[in-house]
């Protein structure tokens, strides 16, 4: 599973995440929400159009404790080969053997090719190829987390200072 994180710091509110915890969590809560749904738009689009089952896994969740101090935003796939999808494997190690037929399954459905082989075949052999050779990874998810970082802080930025003008008495 590949899972990246946004954490909310809330550091910089000082008293007022003690104070006002409904306005905190309603403010920071909104922020993180947008900043994953821009992620796995961003990841989504850039995705090959070939993995399609990998772009559909492609969510995200958002846990608000303001209480603990932890507000967290996930955007992350749960498709068994998410991981090497995005790292690569290295020449020299096999890739995850259920994650490699699970893949193999799904392509089976759409290759003839892959049906007469048998996918539990297929996999071996892309398995023993990926070996001999490795693959390169698509970094999709760190790509699309580090070009959001700009939007990622102005969505950070303009929720503290609405928090604090709410805070203080302003709309």
């Amino acid at each position: 599973m590949i899972d990246l994180r946004v954490d909310a710091d809330l550091s910089e509110l000082g008293t007022l995440a003690l104070r006002f915890p409904r306005l905190v969590q309603t403010e920071v809560g909104r922020a993180l929400h947008e900043c994953c749904l821009t992620l796995v738009r961003t990841i989504k689009i850039a995705m090959p159009a070939t993995s399609g089952r990998m772009r559909a896994s492609v969510s995200w969740a958002v846990d608000l404790n303001v209480a603990r101090g932890d507000m967290v935003g996930r955007v992350f796939s749960q498709v068994p080969y998410a991981q090497a999808f995005e790292e690569g494997v290295k020449p020299g190690s096999w890739p995850p053997p259920a994650a490699l037929e699970e893949w193999a399954e799904h392509k089976a459905k759409r290759h003839a090719f892959i049906r007469k082989m048998g996918p539990k075949r297929f996999a071996f052999i892309v398995g023993r190829q990926i070996k001999k050779r490795g693959v390169q990874g698509h970094h999709i998810f760190r790509k699309a987390f580090e070009s959001a970082q700009a939007y990622i802080h102005g969505r950070f930025s303009a929720a503290v200072t609405r928090i604090v003008r709410r805070a203080n008495g302003g709309g």
